[in-house]
């Protein structure tokens, strides 16, 4: 009986390259998974910095001016503040530049933006929303003072 078939080299040659041809086809959709993983784990590091290492307050002296007190363990760079009065008025202002540091860690300032010091409004209240050393902008953990 004469059995025809390729050789034991050809039926080589056509698994590894059937099998290249896969990797070479399943390797962009993988890459793309474990960046996209990595981007989200990055982020969510980031955000844990707000969460256990920002410990902001608000307070005011006599004068009605803002104060500061960072009991955290990261730098301030940036805070961004809304100050609400008691008619619906809604004023922004903005503290740092967010590249140089305006309260270290455990340390204290006065509010000072913009347009001055920024002082609590008679019965309104204010919003302060941080941007870290880090360059994270931590807009889930607003910090407020109610005048």
């Amino acid at each position: 009986m004469n059995k025809k078939g390729i050789s034991p080299l050809i039926g080589t040659v056509l698994l590894v390259a059937i099998v290249i041809a896969m990797v070479l086809l399943v390797m962009p959709w993988v890459t793309n998974l474990v960046k996209q993983q990595q981007e989200k784990t990055t982020e969510s590091t980031k955000q844990f910095d707000c969460i256990t290492d920002l410990d902001l307050r608000l307070t005011s002296d006599a004068t009605g001016a803002v104060i500061l007190d960072n009991r955290g363990s990261v730098a301030i760079n940036e805070v961004i503040f809304r100050t609400y009065s008691s008619t619906g008025q809604v004023t922004v202002d903005t503290m740092g530049d967010g590249t140089t540091t305006i309260v270290e860690a455990y340390g204290s300032a006065s509010a000072v933006g913009g347009s001055g010091v920024i002082t609590c409004p008679a019965e309104g209240r204010i919003e302060a929303i941080v941007t870290l050393g880090s360059g994270v902008v931590c807009s889930d953990m607003a910090v407020e003072l109610t005048c």
